[in-house]
């Protein structure tokens, strides 16, 4: 009996240690397994970006050859000037709160090609409201010539019964013929189409659709160059083109995504629905990449583009190597700013004094005292109306004529803009010898 009881003792201790090894070779095989994975990514990285530079210095030659003949080609069917209207051709439900719409101008004429990552600016009249609202969204699919082009709107209300602005009546409201007056493609965000060397892409939420488009323009125009893509969402109903980019990735080898949950829904799975669980940053990047040279194009929240930047600036990616898109004043605030830090800390902003700005068809004279950031929010606040769209000073819908007096661009002077106008939403009264005088707007 005695007996027995030891060989049973024994046989559960061996079966115990047995599974404890089990457990544990588990553990360390699936370590072993990312860190190998990891590794592999790298030298596989290093490998893409040293054959990149090889075929650089092979195109160069023939990229400047063709150059100037290519840019005056391109210039000459790059865009219209002014309004042109448009009429929905299609309307795709890309997630529940988010819409995919084509876009095909009326006269029927082919569109020109834009640069991927570019944006439209579109004038709304909405149902109920005397003055049209304009809008900036960027393109979302491959930068070619053709009959359509296509933006993807995200509604920031949610479902109807809830009720909101043009994302809201984008969403629920658009239909099938209906029309638009939309200007050519802009912006200064956007791929180097002439580099071979790997992008690195960094999107948040709907920040995917200028990301996108460059991903399709890589593609369309038989590129090898890498991209890699890091997206971060809070689950899989926000997940923007999907299956697209599931496509994309299983197709194309030089495209590469990872998808970010921050709070997957209850039956997503890690390594199945998504890659990651948590938000991008810069140690996820680290993990992925072998150095920090590389060019980053990011675009997303105000929030998620602020802390990357940041993380990027102190790994120490140049700031010439890091692109954004910077819509709306939440985004330009959180990231333009840290992007000019530096540059304010080695030359001090000169005050501007105190002086009146005359609206002069509104018939308002306020006070400028430099409490306000722009010209634009000191009209706002006055009651004084100017249409307004990306608020960056890209998108030109703020244009006004300067009546008497001058202004300044305390972040660089904006893109086109016609003698004797200004862009309020990016522009100060200018100091002269530390006295603005007075600046006599039509508005």
């Amino acid at each position: 009996m005695d007996w027995a009881i030891v060989i049973i003792g024994g046989l559960l201790v061996m079966f115990c240690l047995t599974q404890l090894f089990f457990w544990t070779s588990s553990g360390i095989q699936r370590q072993v397994n990312e860190r190998s994975y990891w590794q592999l990514q790298r030298q596989l990285l290093v490998a893409k970006i040293q054959a990149a530079e090889t075929q650089r210095q092979l195109a160069q030659q023939s990229l400047l050859a063709a150059g100037s003949e290519a840019t005056a080609s391109t210039e000459s069917t790059t865009a219209w000037r002014g309004w042109r209207k448009f009429r929905v051709q299609k309307l795709v439900r890309e997630t529940p709160t988010t819409t995919s719409v084509f876009l095909a101008p009326q006269d029927g004429l082919s569109l020109p090609e834009f640069k991927p990552g570019q944006f439209l600016t579109l004038k709304f009249s909405l149902p109920g409201q005397s003055t049209p609202q304009t809008r900036c969204y960027s393109l979302s699919d491959g930068a070619r010539a053709g009959q359509h082009y296509r933006i993807t709107v995200k509604d920031i209300h949610g479902k109807p019964p809830a009720q909101g602005g043009v994302s809201h009546f984008v969403n629920w409201q658009w239909a099938i013929g209906d029309t638009i007056d939309v200007k050519a493609p802009s912006g200064d965000f956007f791929l180097d189409g002439s580099s071979t060397e790997p992008a690195i892409l960094l999107a948040g939420g709907v920040g995917i659709t200028p990301l996108m488009s460059m991903i399709e323009t890589v593609l369309q125009r038989g590129d090898r160059r890498d991209m890699l893509l890091f997206y971060g969402l809070r689950h899989g109903g926000e997940h923007i083109f999907k299956e697209r980019l599931r496509e994309l990735a299983r197709q194309h080898s030089n495209i590469n995504v990872l998808n970010c949950y921050s709070d997957p829904e209850s039956g997503e799975v890690e390594g199945r629905d998504y890659h990651f669980r948590g938000r991008v940053s810069v140690e996820l990047i680290k993990r992925a990449l072998p150095g920090p040279n590389f060019h980053f194009y990011m675009c997303g929240p105000g929030p998620f583009m602020s802390s990357l930047f940041e993380q990027l600036i102190q790994w120490g990616v140049p700031e010439d190597h890091i692109h954004f898109e910077a819509f709306g004043p939440a985004t330009v605030t959180a990231v333009s700013t840290r992007a000019k830090s530096s540059a304010d800390e080695a030359t001090p902003a000169k005050t501007v004094a105190a002086c009146q700005v005359h609206f002069a068809r509104s018939k308002k004279t306020v006070d400028w005292t430099g409490q306000d950031s722009t010209l634009l929010d000191t009209a706002l606040k006055n009651g004084v109306s100017m249409s307004s769209g990306c608020r960056a000073g890209q998108c030109g819908s703020c244009q006004t004529k300067i009546l008497r007096g001058e202004v300044a661009y305390p972040k660089g002077q904006p893109h086109e803009v016609d003698a004797g106008h200004c862009l309020p939403c990016v522009a100060v009264p200018k100091a002269n010898g530390g006295n603005a005088g007075e600046v006599v707007l039509d508005a």
